[in-house]
């Protein structure tokens, strides 16, 4: 067997293509950022209410798997490059010990990242345009929730600040 040298991206020649990464944040952003508008749409158009409620799905979806895979690039290049750490990237809040004390500190990225991979359950920040109509939309806070040294943790993730620090400190 022969081994091939991948091309020299980075000093290893291993990395995620952050290409990809940067696409799919823009697409998050795009998401969150349209959410309240299309659902205002969907209020004077039935057509277009229908066709949201087959398709709303895939909203959180979506949102999942992009932060799941980002959040897994920003530890993998934060693993072997150990620099988020020199940066303010807070994102959210944290509560470290959500039964006992509901003390907030702020979220780094790299806490966030962990947070995202091993969350337990996930909830969206949802809010109707009116009252008794079904068609929401999603403001751009999540809220993550998960156990770690006995303790019970929420983490509440602002996307959009997310979505910068990663990109001013990661791609």
């Amino acid at each position: 067997m022969v081994e091939w040298d991948n091309p020299k991206i980075f000093e290893s020649g291993y990395g995620p293509d952050l290409e990809v990464t940067r696409l799919d944040l823009y697409r998050l952003l795009n998401q969150f950022v349209a959410s309240k508008s299309l659902a205002k749409l969907c209020e004077s158009d039935a057509y277009l209410h229908h066709a949201m409620y087959l398709l709303d799905n895939f909203f959180e979806t979506e949102a999942t798997r992009i932060l799941l895979s980002s959040a897994v690039v920003a530890r993998v290049i934060d693993d072997r490059d150990n620099h988020l750490k020199d940066y303010e990237t807070f994102c959210g809040k944290l509560i470290e010990d959500f039964s006992n004390s509901p003390k907030e500190i702020d979220l780094t990225l790299r806490e966030a990242c962990n947070k995202i991979i091993h969350a337990k359950a996930v909830k969206y920040d949802v809010e109707v345009n009116r009252p008794g109509f079904d068609q929401r939309y999603l403001n751009p806070f999540i809220y993550y929730y998960g156990e770690y040294r006995r303790k019970e943790w929420k983490a509440i993730l602002n996307v959009i600040d997310y979505i910068r620090v990663y990109v001013d400190h990661v791609v």
